[in-house]
């Protein structure tokens, strides 16, 4: 794709490509749908947990963002799975930036709940599937860098929410998700630029796979966060 780098006006017509459907954004666009329906589907779900098992307010916030950076991260693998013939260092760059937002995402959010050691170990279980599995497309390099960002994620998230227990954490987790969030939507961007669009006839997606993969990784996250093992300091 022959556009000028650097360009803000690039990042805003690519965003405003897949609102619209432009037909250089056609799995972008179908992805971005399946993720709305998917949110309200969770959304739903949570709510009913929330007031049949969880019923503690401290637990809102997390649960938030244990809804939203599971569709996040499905929508960004359901993505990446479309690119087949990759250089070394796109590969790289899925597997770094999956395998350190997904074991840094969760190993936050289980930090919070689990404590340090907890959330170090499902973290970094999470980052290093996520990496490895993404980051492989390209060859050994690809799965590596996914191997390392999973390793590296995990540790940090807990570490992260541990630091920040007596310091306004939820804040703190919104921001840096927020952040989190941009950088796989940025890396969205990188792949239609670099790597080119996916034509509609190569599209191997659909909603019930993304609707049930996100699901699985939700209830996952919640299944630990409330009934996983507690370590001796946590933050709920």
């Amino acid at each position: 794709m022959n556009v000028e780098r650097g360009k803000i006006s690039n990042v805003t017509k690519y965003a405003h490509g897949i609102l619209t459907k432009n037909p250089q954004t056609q799995l972008e666009s179908k992805l971005f749908d399946y993720a709305i329906g998917t949110l309200v589907v969770i959304i739903l779900l949570a709510s009913v947990l929330y007031y049949f098992v969880l019923k503690q307010p401290g637990y809102v916030p997390l649960l938030a963002l244990t809804v939203l950076s599971s569709v996040a991260l499905v929508f960004s693998k359901e993505h990446m799975k479309h690119y087949e013939s990759l250089t070394c260092m796109e590969g790289m760059m899925i597997g770094m930036t999956l395998g350190m937002m997904s074991g840094f995402m969760a190993g936050a959010i289980i930090g919070a709940t689990n404590g340090m050691f907890y959330g170090s170990v499902f973290g970094l279980a999470i980052g290093i599937v996520f990496g490895f599995q993404m980051g492989r497309s390209s060859g050994v390099m690809g799965a590596m860098e996914g191997l390392m960002a999973g390793l590296m994620g995990g540790p940090m998230g807990a570490m992260s929410s541990v630091m920040m227990f007596n310091d306004h954490l939820m804040e703190f987790l919104f921001i840096i998700f927020g952040v989190c969030f941009v950088i796989i939507g940025g890396l969205s961007y990188m792949m239609n630029r670099e790597a080119g669009s996916v034509t509609n006839e190569k599209h191997r997606t659909n909603f019930i796979e993304f609707l049930v993969t996100s699901l699985v990784l939700f209830l996952l996250l919640f299944g630990m966060s409330i009934y996983g093992p507690k370590g001796p300091v946590i933050y709920l």
